[in-house]
């Protein structure tokens, strides 16, 4: 339901997925900035109690030029907002937290982009996966899933 996964917000312009780890601060990938500002959209377009802010955003690297690196990562300060400080955050694991991830342990996968090449982003998905391998593409990286399993054909 669209009240699911609350911390999990989106990203705009760029149709991205964001994760709320702090009252103040989103994270999400570098590829997914276009400037120094985003909109983040918290719950779904016109749903009731769905409702954006602006905030300022800082990247590891410009647009598409970060992708599959280490310096895929951004984040966005957030404005106080008293609607955000009532949103459960999901804190970033650290630490012996990050024993957690290893091959095989399942994790959930949510986000706003499309499941497929044409399809609409917009809309929040969740599946659970299994994970494959960390620390592939870059420190810190996780790989998830696969291209044929997810909610209908299990990982």
């Amino acid at each position: 339901t669209d009240c699911q996964w609350p911390s999990t917000v989106r990203v705009d312009p760029a149709q991205c997925t964001g994760t709320l780890i702090h009252p103040r601060v989103v994270t999400t990938a570098a590829h997914c900035m276009t400037g120094t500002t985003a909109t983040i959209g918290f719950g779904s377009r016109g749903a009731p109690g769905g409702f954006t802010v602006t905030a300022r955003c800082v990247a590891g690297a410009r647009g598409s030029s970060g992708g599959n690196t280490g310096r895929d990562w951004a984040y966005c300060i957030l404005p106080e907002d008293p609607r955000i400080a009532k949103i459960p955050v999901t804190p970033p694991l650290v630490g012996c937290e990050a024993a957690l991830i290893k091959p095989g342990a399942s994790a959930w996968v949510v986000g706003f982009g499309s499941t497929t090449a044409r399809g609409r982003p917009g809309v929040k998905r969740q599946v659970e996966v299994k994970i494959n391998q960390y620390n592939k593409l870059a420190p810190g990286t996780i790989d998830v899933g696969g291209a044929t399993c997810g909610s209908v054909v299990p990982c």
